[in-house]
């Protein structure tokens, strides 16, 4: 028992010597996640725990499913350099991306659109809406959307 302890106390002492004197900070993530017929979906998001609640970090991926009468295929990857709005507040949250794809002729824009609010059951899970829309660069024509339910979770 006396040499599991020692284990143990080793293993986090070399731990905290890894992590050195860096400030942790206090976050509130997010995980929200579609998985649908013409789309997979997932996000994490972090929020420090300051006034206004700055995004800390998001990262994600949006995968279109092929099939009958899908034009959309492929993946678009997701980050915070892409962010063009957010909103979190303690019953809601809101992010709108906007991320270039593609190059010459093939290059589109992909937004995405991400709106949820606390469930009245349970304050760590969020219900709402995604919209995924796509437009050829350059071009005025409407772009083609792609919506349905979220979810999330706060971890």
């Amino acid at each position: 028992m006396m040499r599991r302890v020692t284990f143990i106390s080793l293993c986090l002492a070399c731990m905290s010597g890894l992590v050195g004197p860096r400030q942790a900070l206090a976050l509130d993530r997010y995980y929200c996640a579609v998985d649908d017929a013409r789309l997979k979906l997932v996000v994490e998001t972090a929020f420090r725990e300051d006034p206004g609640w700055p995004l800390a970090h998001m990262r994600g991926i949006v995968l279109f499913k092929p099939g009958r009468g899908q034009r959309l295929e492929g993946q678009v990857d997701i980050a915070a350099a892409n962010v063009k709005q957010y909103w979190r507040d303690g019953e809601t949250l809101r992010v709108y991306t906007s991320t270039p794809s593609g190059e010459g002729q093939d290059a589109l824009t992909i937004g995405l659109k991400l709106e949820s609010s606390v469930t009245a059951d349970d304050l760590n899970r969020f219900q709402g809406t995604y919209a995924v829309s796509v437009r050829q660069s350059g071009q005025t024509a409407k772009p083609v959307e792609v919506t349905g339910p979220l979810t999330c979770s706060r971890f």
